[in-house]
């Protein structure tokens, strides 16, 4: 009987990716994002059926697509010291840029990748508190003639 209705170190909600290629994805993972691996499921012959990742502190779930589980896309938004340097790295890992990376009028400095498998991660780095009213307004100076 465990002590808690949810694992220890995990929060409420974890991501969890279903896509074609598990052990890719970790590798993606691992070499970008640092992740490290918590837990690895496979079958006899080495399919890797369910694994887990830690980044920062953060779970990410994966399972394989088959049967009645097809791959899914999905966007993971993760922050980073140098949104710059890894997005680099994702480049370099075979992802490929979706969202040139920008300074965001919300404070961050953010672009988008999309893995081989076709998860895509939303990649920042906080820059700048703002109040929501200081978002707010500089949403509407960036983007006001196509928000009317």
């Amino acid at each position: 009987m465990s002590d808690s209705w949810k694992p220890k170190d995990y929060p409420t909600v974890a991501p969890y990716l279903v896509v074609d290629d598990v052990l890719g994805e970790l590798q993606f993972l691992e070499g970008v994002f640092d992740a490290k691996r918590t837990l690895t499921l496979d079958t006899p012959d080495g399919t890797i059926v369910h694994a887990e990742v830690m980044i920062e502190g953060s779970p990410i779930m994966l399972g394989g697509s088959g049967g009645p589980w097809p791959a899914l896309t999905s966007m993971l938004c993760i922050y980073v010291p140098d949104a710059d340097a890894t997005i680099t790295k994702a480049l370099n890992a075979g992802a490929e840029t979706t969202m040139p990376i920008q300074d965001q009028f919300y404070g961050d400095r953010s672009g988008i990748v999309k893995s081989p498998n076709g998860i895509s991660y939303s990649i920042h780095t906080h820059q700048h508190d703002l109040t929501e009213d200081q978002i707010k307004q500089a949403m509407m100076k960036q983007y006001g003639d196509e928000l009317a």
